[in-house]
């Protein structure tokens, strides 16, 4: 199940493909990065004049629960910063995340 993410005006969709196992994200609706996002590691994004900077945190292995933290900046400026579960629902801390 992919996570769509409402940060700000854009739509981030985080999601694994069927067929190959890699993961991939689109912003709204172009796909801007297709491969393996290690858990831990902040992948930066560059879309247009903004930059997106999503990390992937596990909570839980017994439960399976991820979180997402996204930060976007547009011309240098922090526009966006906030925790995501992987339902895309936007967290105050890890412990409120929750598996699908």
């Amino acid at each position: 199940m992919a996570a769509t993410i409402r940060a700000g005006s854009d739509t981030i969709k985080i999601g694994k493909v069927f067929v190959s196992g890699k993961d991939r994200i689109s912003i709204n609706g172009d796909i801007v990065f297709e491969g393996k996002f290690k858990p831990g590691t902040s992948n930066i994004i560059p879309s247009g004049n903004r930059e997106y900077h999503i990390e992937s945190r596990i909570v839980s292995k017994t439960t399976g629960a991820i979180t997402f933290h996204v930060t976007v900046y547009a011309d240098g400026q922090r526009i966006h910063a906030a925790l995501y579960d992987q339902t895309g629902k936007s967290v105050k801390n890890a412990h409120q995340a929750r598996a699908n």
